[in-house]
């Protein structure tokens, strides 16, 4: 599957609470940027919203993606599957709920081209036919914890 950047750095906003209108908040801990991708399919193209964030040499992150059918418990496994295929050990992966709405927590542990040890951990809930992701990931010995608690803990669909 091709994506195409339709662009990158569409803003920067400062650090604190980061609100994308009628979709999410979050508090992410420095300035935000955020990018999309349009990506073709079979049932009509999607735009994959980004937004990111770091501290160090650790990055926090939301996506979103607006898909042109309702998805439902099958594709959260399917996109959570996808995320994780090849790319370290699984070391945790539980259901998590945001109000109402069901989603995936997932931990995974891998290595980087500098032999260190990577983390990644992401939740993804979907909700009607759009999907949402937000993680952190970078070396696990230098994730800050308290600032992964907050992030996590600040997160809210509108």
């Amino acid at each position: 599957m091709i994506a195409l950047v339709l662009a990158t750095a569409l803003a920067s906003a400062k650090p604190g609470l980061f609100v994308a209108k009628g979709r999410f908040s979050v508090r992410f801990p420095d300035a935000v940027e955020t990018r999309q991708e349009v990506v073709p399919a079979e049932a009509g193209a999607y735009t994959t919203h980004f937004f990111s964030s770091g501290i160090g040499q650790t990055a926090f992150g939301v996506t979103f993606t607006d898909f042109p059918v309702e998805l439902g418990a099958a594709e959260l496994r399917r996109a959570v599957d996808g995320e994780t295929t090849g790319q370290g050990q699984v070391v945790a992966r539980r259901p998590h709920t945001l109000g109402k709405v069901r989603g995936l927590e997932v931990t995974y542990r891998g290595s980087a081209p500098s032999d260190r040890r990577m983390e990644k951990t992401f939740r993804m809930y979907v909700r009607g036919r759009t999907m949402y992701q937000i993680w952190v990931a970078g070396p696990a010995d230098a994730v800050p914890r308290k600032e992964v608690t907050r992030f996590f803990a600040s997160f809210k669909l509108r």
